[in-house]
């Protein structure tokens, strides 16, 4: 997990450096103006991609931690029997995802042969985390969801608030998407302490998950018992 970790604390250094910059903007208003005269006006707009990059790294940590899981059930040469039941669910329903355009009843059948055989010759299973229903979802009781669908045991420090400020990154992040919301309205909402403390509580919170999905890796706990 140590790239995971590594990969998270970059990620988290870049938006560390765009809040500093952005408190740099607040603290030298005339400084600033003499130089960027288009600076302050652009404060919100600036403050409203703090959002974004903050969801790239909670989207991206989320994903490369339990991808690293997958990678450990690979490299274990895990079987369907060998897992525990929380993965043999997780592996079967990546195995009948199939899309709304080629679902019917011959493609259903089609790959529960498929999955027959797989689990009766004790092929490997593989997982693909780009198949984690993550996408433009993710807050703290998602990322809970996610653990429990795991078995991973989730503990994150105090510090972290429980992550509720996760859900605030998230919706700004989809109003944002989805055109609900201007950049300026969004930005204007915020004030850059209150983008730093969202800031700190959510690298607490995710600091926590890589530890615990780390902890998971470590004592093979994907494996049945």
């Amino acid at each position: 997990m140590l790239s995971v970790q590594s990969d998270a604390d970059r990620r988290f250094a870049e938006v560390g450096l765009f809040i500093k910059f952005l408190k740099e903007l607040d603290k030298a208003p005339r400084k600033t103006g003499e130089r960027f005269p288009s600076a302050r006006p652009s404060s919100p707009i600036l403050k409203a991609c703090t959002f974004l990059l903050l969801y790239n790294v909670i989207e991206s940590c989320v994903r490369s931690a339990l991808g690293q899981t997958y990678e450990e059930i690979l490299n274990d040469g895990m079987r369907y029997t060998a897992t525990t039941q929380k993965i043999r669910d997780l592996w079967l329903k990546q195995q009948l995802d199939v899309s709304a355009d080629s679902a019917n009843h011959q493609t259903y059948i089609t790959l529960a042969t498929k999955v027959a055989g797989a689990i009766s010759d004790g092929d490997v299973i593989r997982l693909d985390s780009r198949k984690l229903p993550i996408s433009g979802n993710l807050d703290s009781d998602a990322v809970r969801v996610l653990c429990a669908k795991h078995g991973v045991n989730l503990k994150v420090a105090k510090w972290a608030k429980g992550g509720v400020e996760m859900t605030t990154i998230k919706d700004q992040r989809n109003a944002l998407a989805h055109g609900l919301k201007s950049f300026s309205e969004c930005g204007r909402d915020y004030a850059v302490k209150d983008l730093e403390r969202i800031y700190k509580q959510t690298q607490h919170f995710l600091n926590g998950f890589v530890r615990s999905v780390g902890k998971f890796n470590a004592e093979h706990r994907y494996k049945q018992r």
